[in-house]
């Protein structure tokens, strides 16, 4: 905030009364951070009074018996011999629990300084903490995306040093997640986060067949440049991902190279990552 402390009239210390100071009722808005990673999830829901524990299950694809050779004759896939009952295929599920857990933080104030504090100290505590605790839950979904990808060296994409994000960047991501039988979410687009620096990258890509080169042949992607491409922490989907604009992704170190440290940004398909909420998502302020 601006202040002026040089001013040219001092008032003297014979008129006391004019040293007194004003707060002015109003508090300015706190600086949150967007968070948009349970965005990426797909929910479930636990009932309430029935565990802490959930069961996430899905059925493992049956292999398929048949081989092609262009060496050799091709193997048919086992045949119904009439009368015969034959070898069944045996179904199996691969299952995920997920534990539930309680947050728990607080802050205290006494019953005076409610009654001679000037602002609403209890909705702003409660605003702060609210937003503490949501700060929490948008980390730890991110870190099980960084797990995730840790035990899947494919699924991380190194921009090489000296390059930036761009559509290609973005377009080979998405080929990735597909290659990989992913699902787009309901509507039919990925889903991703990306850092505001990421996007001013992404925002100055003037190469040919690149972001802007390929936005500014419409109305409406010519609109998109002039907003920068976001709005209202919404960006403009890009390769067929729907992105939120967010601080709160990790700056990692030794990326590209030892030295250097860059924002990640996140893509993923429906159903790669679950959030549970304990009785429904209406629940979670």
């Amino acid at each position: 905030m601006a202040s002026n402390s040089s001013a040219a009239f001092v008032i003297g210390s014979s008129l006391p009364s004019t040293q007194a100071q004003y707060y002015d009722r109003l508090a300015v808005r706190a600086l949150f951070a967007h968070l948009g990673f349970q965005g990426l999830t797909a929910e479930r829901q636990i009932p309430m009074n029935a565990g802490r524990t959930t069961n996430i299950y899905t059925y493992n694809l049956s292999p398929y018996t048949a081989s092609v050779s262009a060496n050799s004759a091709d193997t048919p896939p086992p045949t119904a011999t009439e009368g015969m009952v034959g070898n069944p295929i045996v179904p199996t599920e691969a299952t995920i629990a997920a534990v539930l857990g309680q947050y728990v933080d607080f802050t205290n104030v006494s019953d005076f300084a409610l009654a001679v504090d000037i602002g609403k100290p209890l909705e702003q505590l409660s605003e702060m903490l609210g937003y503490r605790g949501a700060l929490v839950v948008d980390t730890l979904i991110q870190q099980a995306f960084d797990a995730a990808v840790s035990t899947d060296a494919t699924c991380s994409i190194q921009i090489p040093d000296g390059s930036f994000m761009t559509r290609a960047v973005i377009n080979t991501s998405v080929a990735t997640i597909r290659g990989k039988n992913g699902r787009p979410f309901a509507g039919g687009r990925m889903r991703g986060i990306m850092h505001p620096y990421a996007l001013s990258d992404a925002a100055n890509d003037k190469t040919i067949n690149g972001l802007l080169d390929v936005l500014k042949h419409s109305a409406d992607g010519q609109k998109s440049i002039e907003d920068g491409l976001v709005r209202d922490n919404e960006i403009r989907t890009i390769e067929g991902v729907d992105f939120v604009m967010s601080t709160n992704v990790p700056l990692v170190s030794g990326a590209p190279v030892s030295g250097k440290s860059s924002y990640a940004t996140y893509i993923t398909a429906d159903e790669m990552m679950f959030s549970i909420a304990l009785g429904g998502f209406e629940d979670v302020p």
